[in-house]
């Protein structure tokens, strides 16, 4: 069993809950507001196994590279990433299925408490530039809203 699968079987997300926590990292910036709808389509016409072409694909393009950058351009969030999907490599076999999904739900609470610790910057961060969104900064001043959260956050895991 993979980690996908596994993380699927202990923590069976509705689809309801996977859309409220898509809505929510659009309204956090991750992309236009515009394009969430557009999103949905896509990815339901991924689920039916349905072809994805145009705006759609551009869209889904656009939020896998994004979802790719913030896993792979953070040291922190890619190190749990890859301590995570170790661990399942190096299982074998003989072993407990029971001591695997103790160790899923352990990677799972580790990165959400460090999910929660980033959240915790962002709003600060959001509260500090006086926005609701980083939508809202230009290209420079959004780069340098998600600079200062990334060097607070670092700052705080060492």
């Amino acid at each position: 069993m993979n980690l996908e699968q596994l993380i699927v079987e202990q923590y069976k997300l509705t689809e309801s809950d996977q859309e409220k926590r898509l809505d929510q990292l659009v309204r956090a910036g991750l992309m236009p507001q515009a394009n969430l709808p557009i999103l949905k389509r896509a990815i339901s016409k991924l689920n039916s196994g349905m072809a994805v072409q145009g705006n759609d694909r551009s869209v889904l393009t656009d939020f896998l590279n994004t979802m790719m950058f913030i896993v792979l351009g953070d040291d922190t969030i890619f190190r749990r990433a890859r301590t995570g999907a170790r661990s399942y490599s190096n299982v074998t076999e003989g072993e407990d299925a029971m001591s695997r999904k103790e160790e899923a739900q352990e990677s799972i609470l580790a990165i959400r408490k460090m999910n929660e610790n980033y959240k915790q910057r962002f709003d600060a961060a959001l509260e500090e530039y006086g926005i609701k969104s980083p939508a809202e900064l230009d290209n420079d001043a959004r780069k340098q809203f998600f600079k200062t959260i990334d060097q607070e956050y670092k700052s705080g895991e060492q």
